[in-house]
């Protein structure tokens, strides 16, 4: 990179850091509002500027790098082995900014860290991001900075579309699209399973309740599909009774009436003749108040149980609304909301969806535990919003093993939220 004469050695360097970040962390026009018009800012990062650029740099310096001393960085820099070259001092500049960084530091990285990562002792990362290494440093360094570099996933996006449309053999990408993972057991889907054959056994009314994203509608379209006549019926805002009267005709085969209370009457009247089944409503939680004033007649008199699969609200209403006291007192299986995903069955989604393509840095019971506090217990943050992101990335960089480092730069990066 080309400067103007009115830039200072340590102008150049501070320059030079900054640019690194800005192009690392993806920083915007917006971000970089360091009370210097952007032109001007954009002007001193491209080496440009026309007169002494100092103030800014400082100003856009402790901006970027906040609580960060510039002068003790730069004291560093005379410090330096004779081996190390200008490169090299910048690299370890860069690597010394990445590991002060609050993402870093959240996560405790140490030379300890490093050192398990690419397999040399913490005296030898310490010699090295300090300068003080006798031999050449820069295939090692390199190797740090690959290690803590935060994640391009745009990058990483669009060399795997490059790759895509080349003629040339690649090996088989995994591609998690929404709605077409495949189906893994977990004890969620279990309970969605025992909860629906106590409604058919019994004839009676159950609930399963459990926060968002994890895995109760999965697990519905899984007993659906090797339960041939249950009933599933799709809750949501404009779901009423006669909404609800309504599809089972269609799903019965029944001509619908003009009226409701006869459609209810052919509905009772097929189900009494045919094989024992089971209604499932989903996201009952959502429905009109009246959506299961029919299904509580149906079930009384064709005999047939009904499964209500909602949030953590559906218990709520059920147990606190008067309105609501006729279904609750038919209820015979109804186990406690579920919160989370197990931690056995985040390590079994990860695996299975992942089929053994994603290298680990650590697969202790530490590292599963960490994750499921990560995804906060929950699966559909891991399956179609970590999971996608990780394999598109390890795509292209096979070498690269997934580490809590690479995960939080995921979160921080593309999912807004913190390091932990």
């Amino acid at each position: 990179m080309n400067f103007t004469e009115h830039y200072t050695a340590k102008d150049k360097k501070h320059v030079l850091l900054m640019n690194d970040e800005i192009d690392n962390f993806n920083i915007t026009e917006t971000e970089l509002n360091c009370g210097y018009a952007y032109s001007q800012i954009k002007t001193v990062l491209a080496g440009e500027s026309p007169v002494r650029p100092t103030k800014l740099i400082s100003a856009l310096w402790e901006h970027i790098f906040p609580n960060t001393n510039a002068d003790e960085l730069e004291s560093t820099v005379s410090k330096f082995n004779p081996i190390f070259n200008d490169e090299d001092k910048i690299l370890c500049s860069r690597i010394k900014m990445r590991l002060h960084s609050k993402e870093m530091r959240d996560q405790a990285i140490s030379a300890s860290t490093i050192a398990k990562l690419i397999d040399r002792s913490p005296a030898t990362v310490s010699q090295l991001i300090n300068g003080k290494y006798k031999a050449v440093p820069t295939s090692l360094l390199e190797k740090i900075w690959h290690t803590i570099a935060p994640i391009d996933l745009v990058q990483a996006d669009k060399n795997a579309q490059a790759e895509d449309t080349s003629d040339a053999p690649s090996k088989e990408k995994i591609i998690l699209k929404y709605g077409e993972e495949p189906f893994i057991q977990t004890e969620v889907s279990e309970m969605i399973r025992l909860a629906c054959n106590q409604a058919k056994q019994q004839r009676r009314f159950s609930v399963i309740s459990g926060l968002p994203g994890v895995g109760k509608s999965k697990a519905l379209a899984e007993f659906v599909k090797n339960n041939t006549d249950t009933i599933l019926i799709d809750g949501g805002e404009e779901i009423n009774s006669k909404s609800i009267v309504e599809e089972l005709c269609s799903k019965l085969g029944l001509v619908k009436a003009s009226n409701t209370a006869v459609n209810i009457k052919r509905i009772i009247k097929v189900l009494q003749n045919g094989p024992s089944r089971v209604i499932i409503l989903d996201e009952a939680d959502k429905c009109k108040p009246n959506a299961m004033d029919p299904l509580r007649t149906i079930s009384d008199k064709a005999l047939i149980g009904v499964s209500l699969v909602g949030n953590s609200s559906l218990v709520d209403k059920l147990q606190s609304q008067e309105r609501y006291e006729l279904i609750a007192s038919r209820v015979c299986f109804w186990p406690k909301p579920i919160a989370q995903v197990c931690v056995e069955d985040i390590r079994s989604l990860f695996l299975k969806l992942t089929q053994g393509t994603l290298v680990l840095a650590d697969d202790s019971d530490k590292w599963w535990i960490w994750l499921h506090k990560r995804v906060e217990g929950n699966a559909r943050e891991l399956v179609n919003n970590l999971l996608p992101h990780l394999l598109n990335f390890s795509y292209k960089n096979m070498g690269k093993k997934i580490d809590k480092a690479m995960v939080n730069s995921i979160f921080a990066s593309v999912l807004n939220k913190p390091a932990i």
